[in-house]
Order: structure tokens, then C-alpha cells, then sequence
């Protein structure tokens, strides 16, 4: 048998990346598509491990409750605007 130090340490960890931004979508079919679903996947990735990163229009409809760390403005491939 082993301990639960063991079998942690022989699980491979999991790190999540996440990207939220907020914008009108296209339906086509079951599925959403355009320039909003782009923008979220550009920002995930450029998230770190275990990171979560919204986008200003995002970060303007959440609640004051919400502590959010400025990162400044990041170039994403594909946009023209920071």
C-alpha cells in the first residue's frame, strides 16, 4: 500500500488555463462562432498555469466584490488592438 505522499507525488499534476471575454457571438448550427470566440481563445492563451485572464469588456460587467489585478495590455495575434 502506499501512503498519500506516494500516490500525490506519482499523479501527474493538472494546471488550468482560462480566458473570459465578454461579446455578442454567431450561432451557426450547435455552435458559436466569430471574432468574440477568437479574442476568448487568444486570451487563454496567453494565460500562465492555474491563471485566469478576462478582457476589459469582461472586467466592466463584474460586480465591486471581484478583485481583479491589472495586467496591463497584451498584443494577441489576429487583433490589431492591444
Amino acid at each position: 500500500l502506499l501512503d498519500d505522499r506516494a500516490a500525490t507525488a506519482a499523479q501527474p499534476s493538472l494546471h488550468v488555463r482560462i480566458g473570459i471575454h465578454a461579446g455578442e457571438v454567431v450561432h451557426d448550427d450547435d455552435d458559436i462562432i466569430g471574432r468574440v470566440i477568437n479574442l476568448a481563445a487568444r486570451v487563454t492563451s496567453a494565460a500562465g498555469p492555474d491563471e485566469i485572464l478576462v478582457t476589459e469588456p469582461f472586467a466592466d460587467h463584474l460586480s465591486s466584490g471581484h478583485i481583479l489585478l491589472d495586467r496591463g495590455l497584451k498584443s494577441l495575434k489576429g487583433f490589431s488592438q492591444p
